[in-house]
């Protein structure tokens, strides 16, 4: 069956709309890595207003230290895994646009495959309308017209 122009815009429609998501899903990323870094910031700030007063005792010192790293290590794997989940959704989006780029082609190929053969028939039947044309013998315009019922 013939694709109608309908049915081929709604293919390209799809195709951006999967860009469209695609982008959307980075944005998402983009701001769930923010959001972490605010944290890590924040918890940093808060770490070194509790640090106590110079009284010599290095342990309270110390572990604030390694309470610092381990934020900086928390914001380190909530960067990575905000990488991946962005670089895993691209993949995804990309599959997904290619598949619709794919099937728009075949649909396009088929519209074309058939307007080809219905030209092809188009022709076939003109040109015997012409050779039924040249055939008949050429009869007054009276004499095709009717009889007077």
């Amino acid at each position: 069956s013939l694709f109608s122009d309908a049915e081929l815009r709604t293919g390209a429609a799809e195709t951006r709309t999967g860009q469209q998501l695609l982008s959307n899903v980075a944005q998402g990323a983009q701001g769930l890595f923010s959001a972490g870094m605010q944290v890590a910031a924040m918890a940093t700030q808060k770490l070194s207003e509790q640090l106590p007063p110079a009284d010599g005792s290095g342990s309270a010192l110390e572990q604030l230290q390694r309470r610092a790293a381990q934020a900086e290590q928390e914001r380190d794997t909530i960067k990575k895994k905000a990488s991946e989940f962005v670089a895993a959704k691209k993949a995804e989006w990309a599959s997904q646009v290619a598949a619709k780029d794919a099937r728009i082609a075949a649909l396009e190929a088929e519209l074309k495959q058939q307007v080809a053969g219905r030209d092809a028939r188009i022709a076939a039947l003109e040109a015997r309308v012409a050779e039924l044309e040249a055939a008949a013998p050429s009869a007054p315009a009276s004499a095709a017209a009717p009889p007077p019922a």
